[in-house]
């Protein structure tokens, strides 16, 4: 699926009707592109933990192969063995915190969807001075339309409004990080080892993929089980 994308001036006519403002268009026309190439590239979570699983065996095998390799001539291993070892660790923990319940059935993460929703909800505040409503009002209505105008096959269209509502609930405490999180705390000030820092950014994204999660993030707190 392309990239480019343009509204057809009838659909640009409907856009402005909901959000009064023509210089905006060509920002929503980018984040319908951005929609469309998210699609095509959602992958479902089950296929994610199945690579995960074989991430996890493969690195296993292979460590165990090295180590036995360079026992012979004492060679150094730390090359391959270092970076193979956090591997298996980040699948492992990976399957252990996202995949220790059976997946559920049907329909894939709305991720792209999400994203789209929050992107909008942005520009609509910009435009109105405040925040866009949750229920069946313009602002799920004009969600609705650019579902429609992506032409992505299978996009939300009928009930946008729930797709608002899953995108912006009371307070975002979505993407919440519980115990077993297995990356080091969110922290600019916290330092990682190089290695280290390359392997938790790469699994952190496929557990980001994985879940569907939007942009906005909250973390629990043990103390009390709050949402922070």
């Amino acid at each position: 699926m392309s990239d480019e994308f343009q509204f057809t001036p009838a659909q640009r006519r409907e856009i402005v009707k909901l959000l009064p403002n023509n210089l905006v268009v060509p920002n929503l026309e980018a984040d319908v592109a951005v929609y469309r190439t998210e699609c095509a590239n959602r992958i479902p979570p089950s296929e994610i933990r199945d690579y995960l699983d074989s991430v996890k065996k493969h690195a296993k095998a292979l460590r165990k192969a090295i180590t036995f390799l360079s026992k012979g001539h004492r060679g150094p291993n730390e090359w391959l063995i270092d970076p193979v070892r956090e591997a298996e660790h980040y699948a492992d923990a990976l399957l252990k915190y996202r995949f220790s319940y059976k997946l559920k059935g049907g329909r894939l993460p709305h991720t792209p969807e999400i994203h789209l929703v929050q992107k909008v909800a942005l520009i609509w505040e910009q435009i109105h001075g405040k925040p866009p409503g949750r229920g069946r009002g313009p602002f799920s209505k004009l969600i609705g339309r650019l579902l429609k105008y992506s032409g992505v096959e299978g996009a939300p269209t009928k009930y946008p409004h729930e797709v608002v509502a899953e995108a912006l609930p009371p307070n975002l405490p979505i993407g919440a990080i519980g115990d077993g999180y297995p990356f080091a705390p969110i922290d600019p000030s916290f330092e990682l080892p190089p290695l280290k820092r390359k392997a938790e950014d790469f699994f952190s994204g496929v557990l980001w993929v994985t879940n569907g999660s939007p942009t906005a993030f909250a973390i629990t707190r043990e103390k009390g089980g709050k949402t922070y």
